[in-house]
Formats: C-alpha cells, structure tokens, sequence
C-alpha cells in the first residue's frame, strides 16, 4: 500500500510539473529541455524504488525459506 501512494504521489507530481512548464511563459524548447530532464529524474527515482522493492522481495523470499525449513525440522520426530 506505501509503494502504491508513493507511486501515485510521484505520478501526480510528474503531471503537475509538465504543466506548469508547458503554462509557463518561456520558448518551446526551452520549455521541452525542462520537461525531458523532469522525467528523466522520475524515470531514476521510478527505477531505484523498483531496484529497492526487488531487494525486499529477495529478502522476504530469504527470510520465508529460512522459516519453512526451519518449521519442516521442528515437525520432523526425533529417532
């Protein structure tokens, strides 16, 4: 639920942004550099929240391996 807010909250900001640019007072082009370097900043925070949610996946399938195996051992009768 925290990814899906932020996700919303950055996708919210990207369109604010554009639009203040292409409201703004100032040439085209100028306008255009303004809004390709915006989202290309997005884009790396987009992938570096995705790199981050990968390793806390990896790490939550550790952990959940870790605890199966264990609770297998602890069902497993003594001989």
């Amino acid at each position: 639920m925290k990814n899906q807010a932020l996700i919303a909250f950055l996708g919210g900001a990207i369109v604010g942004a554009a639009a203040a640019l292409l409201f703004a007072p100032e040439k085209g082009s100028v306008a255009r550099k303004k809004i390709k370097k915006a989202l290309q900043n997005e884009k790396e925070k987009i992938a570096d929240m995705i790199d981050h949610f990968k390793d806390e996946v990896i790490e939550g399938k550790a952990k959940l391996k870790a605890a199966v195996s264990k609770a297998n051992a602890d069902e497993e009768p003594e001989a």
